[in-house]
């Protein structure tokens, strides 16, 4: 989670070429088995299963997934607010880029490589606690953009408007604040 997403992603790939030569070992295994004998036994298909719905590949998958989603959030908010990038204009990539900072900074508290019950429990909830906060900031930008748009005077300044926002259209609270400009 310290690690610069760079690094991270390349990283993560090693992880995931990790996870797939273990499976394809564990599928050879199981298929030697079952050329050497008529039927698989109950008890070694339960090994199997349970080795291939391993809680430490789902943990590092959803880790994957929030980081990469994260990461893409933070550059989408520079780009965007960079657009904007004069006086108070700058003030809000800085304010928003410190809120998204400051909700990520939940998970440096946990041990996200935890598996247990209590670990999969102190993730979701530090998840939604760094959704809550993400939550905030896409309401002060929902909020700025619903305020341009209706400042604007005519469909070219609306249009220049949504141009500068939208990259920020994926976000679902984003997207549907400019629907009722969409006619």
């Amino acid at each position: 989670m310290h690690l610069d997403y760079t690094e991270f992603d390349g990283l993560k790939k090693e992880i995931q070429s990790v996870f797939v030569l273990l499976f394809d070992k564990i599928n050879d295994f199981r298929n030697m088995i079952n050329s050497n004998r008529s039927r698989l036994d109950q008890q070694s298909n339960k090994v199997m299963d349970g080795i291939m719905k391993n809680p430490l590949k789902e943990r590092l998958e959803r880790i994957f997934v929030f980081r990469k989603h994260h990461y893409k959030f933070r550059q989408i908010i520079k780009k965007t607010l960079s657009n904007e990038a004069s006086g108070e204009k700058k003030n809000l990539e800085d304010v928003a880029l410190s809120k998204i900072n400051e909700a990520y900074q939940f998970f440096n508290g946990i041990n996200v490589l935890d598996i247990s019950k209590e670990g999969f429990d102190q993730w979701d909830q530090t998840e939604r606690t760094y959704n809550n906060k993400i939550d905030k900031v896409e309401s002060q930008i929902t909020s700025i953009l619903k305020n341009k748009l209706s400042l604007a005077t005519n469909a070219n300044e609306m249009f220049r408007v949504f141009q500068i926002f939208n990259a920020l259209f994926t976000r679902p609270r984003i997207r549907g604040a400019i629907q009722e400009y969409q006619i």
